[in-house]
């Protein structure tokens, strides 16, 4: 029996993937900064790529802790929770003076909060609103990191060669907090 009325859970996909492509994009683009690193610490390439490997192994980890804490709390307070905690590692990752600090804030903070805002409370959040066309729903929202991928390695690029790897960095978190938040806790 049709309503005419859009089903709600189709613009909850949609803010997922737009907020999940906002958020997501800068961590996406992380090898474009890596030159830039690199003569900023003077440390060698493996040196600065470690802090994306750490970054990637807080992400897992995060995403087990976040995971129990899902299923307590929700995802909306889970996801706009890490949203803004991420909005505010992009920040302070433009304020970084040394590598070891980008281990810290970047790799192990920024990990964490990725896990929150990624595939855990996203899927979590598509199965509450789907049943039927739930493998649609979570590709359309899971498109999310390719497009972020894109649209922000074009914009890292731009923004390291106009205003610097520490501006570009910071108008990422600014983004992220201006965008990506409001549209969680709204929608």
């Amino acid at each position: 029996m049709a309503t005419g009325r859009l089903f709600y859970g189709w613009i909850i996909a949609g803010t997922i993937l737009t907020v999940w492509a906002i958020s997501i994009g800068p961590r996406q683009s992380f090898s474009i900064f890596l030159l830039p690193f690199i003569e900023e610490f003077g440390v060698s390439r493996s040196a600065t790529s470690a802090a994306f490997s750490l970054h990637m192994a807080f992400y897992a980890l995060g995403g087990w802790v976040l995971g129990i804490l899902l299923d307590r709390v929700g995802p909306k307070r889970i996801i706009a929770g890490s949203t803004a905690a991420w909005a505010l590692v992009l920040i302070a990752t433009g304020q970084l003076t040394n590598v070891w600090q980008l281990y810290i804030v970047y790799g192990a903070l920024g990990g964490v909060c990725t896990g929150g805002l990624a595939y855990v409370a996203n899927n979590a959040l598509i199965s509450r609103w789907f049943v039927r066309f739930r493998g649609l729903a979570s590709g359309i929202a899971q498109a999310a990191v390719p497009l972020g991928t894109a649209v922000f390695g074009a914009l890292s690029q731009f923004g390291v060669g106009a205003v610097g790897w520490r501006h570009t960095y910071v108008a990422f978190g600014l983004l992220v907090a201006a965008t990506s938040l409001p549209l969680v806790l709204l929608v």
